[in-house]
């Protein structure tokens, strides 16, 4: 019953508009509505022509009037509407299809069991009531259209998802389908093992339409003045649906501009994400040369570094002579405060002797937080640089593709929308086919030192063929497209509800997941690296003035700073005449017992 509905209901219900309220269960037109009802009971109406069929549909007498509910829900329409025995059905008729993967762990959604507009409020309305803002629709099921009554979705809170008044344009039709090419990644599209039978999410989900709704699937073939148009066979059956050869294109295809000004698309059901294609690193050890190895422990730093702080070591011994030795020239105390200075560096702390000045102990602040600042980054920079493969091929993104002049091999069908989206990179730009195998070759032919392509496609051909195990995708997405079927003119506002519909409620994905559980082979290249998982690319780039400049600049603060004080000092105290607060500053810090030497 309706009352049973409303509390079986997820939904909160609400009050009709005021300025459009609900039919009156006693009005003309309800009472007109019950009278070509066949009465079966006092809570049960059936429409004409259905009494004598065993599962009828049953009407209680308020149907639609009185006040907003979830009329449908919980009515036999609703349920037979439900997809456990379409499913069925499905899965008896055709072994290929993927609903078997309901008894194998996946989670069949909420809309493959209960239609959406079966959960929806509304109520049926006199349009002569309605404010002119308020939205309502004609019945669409005898015998409420015959009698010309109005629904109303709106006035109870609600859109109007009932997609069935929609889809009484396809109910019925004979649609003829053509299929592409397999699908790059596989579970959109593939042909099985006996050359004809087509598997995949996108004849699912039309196999799936044509059970829920009557249409007659028919295939037919591509035609020559189609393909012979244009490399893509899936901007091939997008033209085939736009001159009239088929009804719908059955496969998920890329929603390019071209394909757009060919044809209309249904829903955009996925994204796909293009990213780089390089030549992968290698798990496996590369030789080094003899040179390769020496210079190894330099690649941290640029050279522009190493010559900074190469320099930072001379002034800094430079200003310790000055503060420490009373700028005394003797080339055996110059050459000690140098040996010195380096060897603090290299050792990674502080000065080699104890500075008895309060200036010379300022100056040592300053060198010590410069030396905490680089060896850190020096060690972690370096154990950067023996953890990652060092590959003279691998181009890590599209910026260094650029860089280095290569060549990029782009699918014809994006040929146009990402050489406008990154017009840099047009003079580089290498049109090929969309088919993954093409821009892989193309790479091993030398067209091309790298291609653009999503990650499924390019692993899928990997495990498909057992090839092109040296490549894989790498950087930060270049561009995303979207996915959908192109659809007759005439048939596209029924087909674009429908696929609205069946993304909303999670029928794609559903059919989606369960081809991939079913169709997606096994990685088979071991020794790759997916570059988009090994973490930061910049961790092996050697660092430069940018980056540890500033550190730099604070020691050289520092050391003008202790110059500054030894001078001022030296000026008005008398730098051998020492306070009270210098002997202090002695008696708590040791001098070295190289001290007299090293002076």
């Amino acid at each position: 019953s309706s009352s049973s509905s409303s509390s079986s209901a997820s939904y909160r219900l609400y009050d009709a508009s005021e300025d459009c309220p609900c039919l009156d269960a006693n009005s003309e037109g309800m009472r007109a509505w019950r009278s070509a009802m066949i009465q079966k009971n006092a809570s049960c109406y059936v429409r004409p022509g259905d009494d004598d069929d065993a599962n009828f549909f049953c009407y209680p007498p308020d149907y639609g009037s009185g006040k907003c509910n979830f009329w449908d829900f919980g009515l036999a329409e609703c349920a037979s509407r439900t997809s456990a025995g379409v499913l069925r059905r499905l899965e008896e008729e055709d072994p290929t299809t993927t609903t078997t993967m309901v008894s194998e762990g996946l989670k069949t959604p909420r809309s493959l069991q209960i239609p959406f507009y079966c959960q929806a409020a509304w109520c049926w309305v006199n349009t002569s009531n309605c404010a002119s803002t308020r939205r309502f629709k004609s019945a669409h099921v005898e015998p409420a259209k015959s009698l010309k009554l109005h629904v109303s979705y709106e006035t109870c809170g609600n859109t109007d998802s009932y997609t069935p008044r929609l889809l009484d344009q396809l109910r019925g039709k004979r649609l003829r389908v053509a299929f592409p090419a397999d699908s790059s990644a596989t579970w959109p599209l593939l042909t099985l093992s006996d050359g004809k039978t087509k598997a995949g999410a996108a004849p699912d989900l039309l196999r799936y339409a044509a059970d829920e709704y009557g249409l007659e699937l028919v295939e037919v073939p591509l035609r020559n003045r189609s393909l012979d148009k244009f490399k893509s066979s899936y901007t091939a059956c997008t033209h085939a649906v736009a001159i009239g050869d088929a009804d719908v294109c059955g496969a998920a295809a890329w929603v390019t501009l071209q394909r757009r000004s060919l044809a209309n698309f249904g829903e955009i059901f996925e994204t796909d994400p293009m990213y780089l294609v390089s030549r992968s690193v290698s798990n496996k050890k590369k030789a080094l040369s003899a040179s390769e190895v020496l210079l190894r422990p330099f690649l941290p730093f640029t050279p522009a570094m190493w010559g900074i702080i190469v320099a930072a070591c001379f002034v800094t011994s430079i200003a310790f002579w000055i503060i420490e030795s009373d700028a005394k020239f003797k080339l055996r105390t110059i050459t000690r405060h140098m040996y010195f200075g380096f060897l603090s560096y290299f050792a990674g702390q502080g000065p080699m002797t104890e500075p008895t000045t309060p200036p010379g102990r300022l100056l040592q602040l300053s060198w010590g937080f410069f030396l905490l600042v680089l060896m850190s980054t020096y060690t972690a920079k370096l154990a950067a640089f023996f953890a990652v493969p060092n590959d003279e091929h691998q181009i890590r993104s599209l910026e260094e593709a650029q860089r280095r002049g290569l060549s990029i091999c782009v699918p014809s069908a994006l040929f146009g929308a990402i050489t406008s989206a990154r017009p840099e990179i047009r003079k580089l730009a290498v049109e090929v086919d969309d088919n993954v195998m093409s821009l892989l070759d193309a790479m091993d032919a030398g067209k091309c030192g790298v291609a653009i392509f999503y990650p499924e496609g390019v692993v899928t051909e990997q495990v498909r063929n057992n090839s092109h195990c040296d490549k894989s995708t790498v950087g930060d997405v270049i561009y995303t497209v979207g996915r959908g079927f192109p659809i007759n003119n005439d048939l596209a506002f029924p087909f674009t509800a429908l696929t609205n519909d069946y993304q909303v409620q999670g029928v794609w994905q559903y059919f989606k997941e369960s081809n991939i559980r079913r169709y997606r082979p096994a990685p088979s290249c071991p020794d790759i690296i997916d570059e988009r998982d090994v973490g930061d690319d910049d961790a092996a780039v050697p660092l430069g003035v940018d980056e540890l400049g500033g550190n730099a600049a604070i020691l050289l603060i520092g050391i003008s700073v202790s110059l500054c004080v030894y001078f001022f000092w030296r000026t008005t105290e008398g730098f051998h005449t020492m306070t009270t607060f210098e002997r202090s500053l002695t008696i708590l810090t040791p001098k070295s017992r190289d001290h007299n030497n090293f002076m």
